[in-house]
């Protein structure tokens, strides 16, 4: 069996105030909240649907428990 690791990349959106999936090698997950907590509870509950659901996108066999890493990036302006 393969070993799959996934990740997904956290971007975010300061004029809609929320994190957002920015890319991710989960096929069709898409995640959006207002805080990196509530961002990375949706992933770990959703992920194993997408990845259940789209397996046929993916590469060979897989085991049933994976780890997933959830990367959060925000940039921010200071006045100095």
């Amino acid at each position: 069996m393969i070993e799959m690791q996934f990740y997904v990349k956290a971007e975010w959106d300061a004029e809609a105030g929320v994190w957002y999936t920015a890319d991710t090698d989960i096929p069709g997950l898409v995640v959006e909240a207002p805080t990196v907590e509530e961002f990375g509870k949706l992933v770990f509950e959703l992920a194993p649907q997408m990845v259940e659901l789209n397996s046929h996108l993916l590469d060979g066999p897989r085991e049933r428990s994976y780890p997933i890493s959830v990367i959060a990036h925000q940039e921010m302006k200071i006045c100095a």
